[in-house]
């Protein structure tokens, strides 16, 4: 049986139209803040369970937590993140493509040894952390 193509509602628009014009892997809170503003009525667990399957179904990535929250990513490309730990604010890692494309490479080697030992890799997280040039002026 195949599986059936996900529908977009009008929410789910919504909700992905205010997550790119955020532009800043908000949480759930924050997307749910925004989109409140132009859906009055919709509960926070409409918001949470859409992300999700926005996520599931390849239009969003989601980012698992390096703080409290889930953060989801309207960029759904091979990119690395940095999060300050300070400010809480999480921005896409300043790399060249070249720099991702060779990471990726040497990750893959990584996943191949892993593999070769009996595990079954089905993702990883590369994150960066740290305190942001803002912070760090202040």
């Amino acid at each position: 049986m195949e599986k059936s193509p996900m529908r977009i509602t009008y929410q789910r628009k919504i909700i992905l139209e205010e997550l790119k014009n955020l532009g800043n892997h908000p949480t759930v809170d924050e997307v749910y803040m925004v989109v409140k503003k132009r859906l009055p009525k919709i509960s926070m667990s409409t918001v949470y369970r859409s992300l999700e399957v926005l996520s599931k179904n390849g239009f969003i990535k989601k980012i698992e937590p390096v703080d409290t929250q889930k953060r989801f990513d309207d960029n759904i490309s091979t990119h690395y993140h940095f999060y300050c730990k300070n400010c809480q604010k999480m921005k896409d890692a300043p790399l060249k493509p070249e720099m991702v494309e060779k990471l990726e490479k040497e990750i893959g080697a990584i996943e191949k040894i892993i593999e070769g030992n009996g595990y079954k890799v089905n993702g990883y997280t590369l994150e960066f952390f740290g305190t942001c040039k803002n912070c760090e002026q202040k």
